[in-house]
């Protein structure tokens, strides 16, 4: 009889060993997505800067003096001689003329391109918090998904799970 509870026992540890170590997975690909989505977050919101920065430029008067980047964090000063023309970098070190219209317009196309991006990772690491570990899920996924914080999305559905625990919500 003790020999079968030892034997139980060794299996229960087992399986806890293996869920451990796939709750360990399941965190660092949760980790990574959220590093790619935090990274894309901020190359929309250069774009979104770029954009304003176009509209202001556009406002401004020829002759107008103004610092034009060299490299992050370095200006050059110059005066503005014609702002309805732009070189832009379309891919593949190729440069071409647009006006800052056609310029906004290659950058409102790209952040869509990088939201729906975004909105196919959140759906990828939904799916990741939502894969079972054998039967049932382990109840520290949870604390797993809190400590990828999911991009800052907020509230996270964990199907199959009741209540919600430290602003993750669980249905």
């Amino acid at each position: 009889m003790a020999e079968e509870e030892k034997k139980v026992g060794k299996a229960d540890e087992d399986e806890v060993k293996q869920r451990y170590l796939e709750l360990q997975m399941a965190g660092k690909h949760i980790k990574k997505f959220h590093e790619r989505v935090e990274a894309l977050d901020e190359q929309l919101g250069a774009m979104e800067a770029v954009i304003q920065s176009l509209d202001e430029l556009k406002s401004m008067e020829e002759g107008a003096e103004m610092l034009s980047p060299i490299s992050e964090g370095i200006f050059v000063k110059g005066t503005l001689k014609d702002s309805s023309k732009l070189i832009v970098n379309v891919g593949a070190n190729i440069a071409v003329p647009k006006t800052v219209d056609e310029a906004k317009e290659l950058l409102r196309s790209r952040i869509g391109q990088g939201m729906q991006h975004r909105s196919e990772l959140i759906d990828e690491l939904q799916q990741l918090v939502d894969v079972p570990l054998g039967r049932e899920r382990h109840p520290d996924l949870v604390q797993l998904v809190q400590l990828g914080a999911l991009a800052g999305e907020g509230a996270v559905e964990l199907r199959d799970h009741a209540a919600a625990v430290d602003g993750v919500e669980r249905t």
